[in-house]
């Protein structure tokens, strides 16, 4: 699980560095930095009483949304400066 989550925002600092975005794209990459730290926040505390498999299913299945999501964005050409 944290080798995809670190490679996931391996791929979106690529995507920033690859030049500006619009203003939809940059909204977008901050929701998944956001979802991305909610998950980390989440394995690194628990949650007391909770099926700890089904949360890691849940987080894999969200990380493979996001995924898909940054997939899209980075093949969208960069805004023009």
């Amino acid at each position: 699980m944290l080798q995809q989550i670190g490679r996931l925002m391996q791929q979106m600092a690529e995507r920033i560095k690859a030049g500006p975005l619009i203003l939809d794209q940059t909204l977008q990459l901050s929701t998944m930095l956001e979802q991305v730290a909610t998950m980390m926040s989440k394995l690194g505390s628990g949650t007391r009483g909770a099926d700890t498999a089904t949360q890691l299913d849940g987080m894999r299945m969200r990380l493979t949304e996001i995924q898909k999501a940054l997939v899209a964005l980075m093949s969208a050409p960069p805004a023009k400066p």
